[in-house]
């Protein structure tokens, strides 16, 4: 795929630029969540529903855009993405998980993408009785 890119690129590229294509550096994370399912919902329903959201943001299907390159993530835009998905009353704790440790953003680079690893941690809550 670099090569195709580069041979439509490089027409158009100036005397004595130089063209570099290289694939970009990923960071893996994962997420540590607790959530608040909404009243009579089914938890295991919600929690899939969750990942499929979090695969959705960060290895899109061809549909949906792509991450951009050089922007960060961070833990409260995360829950907010969480937050909306069905079933979903509220997020009390979300954290990005990077080598190990909780951190609240994860910086992402020039030419980084990050990239969501399982597992997750994703905790939806009982509701009381």
């Amino acid at each position: 795929m670099a090569a195709a890119i580069r041979r439509r690129l490089a027409p158009r590229i100036a005397v004595a630029e130089r063209l570099i294509v290289q694939p970009p550096k990923y960071l893996p994370f994962t997420v540590s969540a607790t959530v608040n399912p909404a009243p009579g919902t089914d938890r295991r329903l919600v929690e899939q529903a969750i990942r499929e959201e979090l695969h959705g943001r960060f290895s899109p299907p061809k549909d949906r855009p792509k991450w951009p390159l050089g922007r960060d993530v961070d833990a409260s835009a995360v829950a907010g993405w969480v937050r909306s998905v069905d079933g979903v009353a509220s997020v009390p704790d979300l954290k990005l998980i990077v080598d190990g440790r909780e951190q609240d953003h994860l910086a992402i680079g020039k030419g980084e993408l990050p990239k969501f690893e399982e597992p997750a941690d994703v905790n939806v809550r009982e509701r009381p009785r």
